[in-house]
């Protein structure tokens, strides 16, 4: 007699607890779960996808996915921003690519239909856009080395991994329906991860790195020494405009909701920057129709 789904769904729950317990992630889960549930009861040989699927399996698949999120379960991707379109913060994901594809940057966002066209009509905010993308997927290229870019050594994973958590997090944080204020000291931290991630790269130690201390010109002005290809002036310019990292910990008085995607954006453009000189490689030599820089 076939199982009731209430029944299955028993078996099935204790299989998802134990690979929960094995450490599983739940994107991971539905394959330990359908094996576990299958061996149970009885079947050891069975076709587990494809036309000739076994009911069961699927019927366990179905079953187990209905206990989380559809984003509880996404494989997720290589790195993820944020672009503030006026003072709206948009989600921007930059997704696992195999092969050549052809990108079309505005549907790797979150927006409406209708703020993409009002984003198209505006060459300004368009451009702004893109560079903000264009620094996210570049950062994101060094972990995964896209077309010709450089692969990240090894040993530099955990450094930049750092960053990249910390960009996330700001993102994240801005993305969310909480105070946006709590994206301003992860968007400073990453700004001055990256930069002190490049100097390791460049041989840098670790007691030379606390010597610049959170000093961002210091380390703006170590980094463009090392890597001459670096843009100065930009990078200068913005590090200067960003709040001092210690002085704004512990002040109440925090940056309002613009100020604080612009401090964001420009942790991106750093880290974008940064990136760049180690890869050997940007986003904006493979895309047509878009300017030169303009932000920051």
């Amino acid at each position: 007699m076939a199982l009731k789904d209430e029944e299955l769904m028993q078996i099935i729950v204790t299989a998802d607890n134990a690979a929960f317990i094995d450490g599983v992630a739940p994107k991971g889960r539905v394959f330990p779960v359908i094996q576990s549930v299958m061996r149970q009861l009885g079947h050891e040989s069975y076709q587990f996808a494809g036309v000739n699927e076994n009911p069961l399996v699927k019927r366990i698949e179905e079953l187990h996915s209905s206990m989380y999120r559809s984003k509880d379960l996404a494989i997720g991707g290589v790195h993820g921003g944020v672009y503030m379109f006026r003072d709206v913060f948009i989600q921007i994901s930059v997704p696992l690519i195999y092969g050549t594809v052809e990108l079309d940057i505005l549907r790797l966002t979150d927006m409406s239909d209708m703020q993409k066209r009002l984003l198209a009509m505006n060459p300004a905010f368009f451009n702004q856009f893109a560079d903000q993308f264009i620094d996210i997927f570049d950062f994101g290229a060094g972990f995964e080395g896209f077309d010709e870019a450089r692969h990240l050594e090894e040993r530099l994973l955990p450094k930049f991994g750092l960053a990249k958590y910390q960009l996330q997090a700001a993102a994240a944080t801005l993305c969310s329906p909480f105070e946006f204020q709590g994206a301003v000291q992860s968007g400073l931290l990453a700004a001055e991860l990256t930069i002190k991630a490049g100097l390791s790269a460049a041989g840098y130690t670790d007691q030379q790195l606390k010597k610049l201390n959170h000093d961002m010109s210091n380390c703006v002005n170590a980094f463009c020494e090392v890597y001459g290809d670096a843009d100065f002036e930009r990078m200068a310019r913005v590090s200067g405009s960003l709040p001092k990292f210690v002085e704004n910990r512990y002040s109440s008085e925090q940056p309002g909701r613009v100020e604080t995607g612009e401090i964001v954006m420009k942790a991106q453009y750093i880290a974008g920057e940064v990136m760049r000189q180690l890869s050997g490689w940007s986003l904006r030599q493979r895309l047509d129709g878009v300017s030169e820089r303009s932000y920051p």
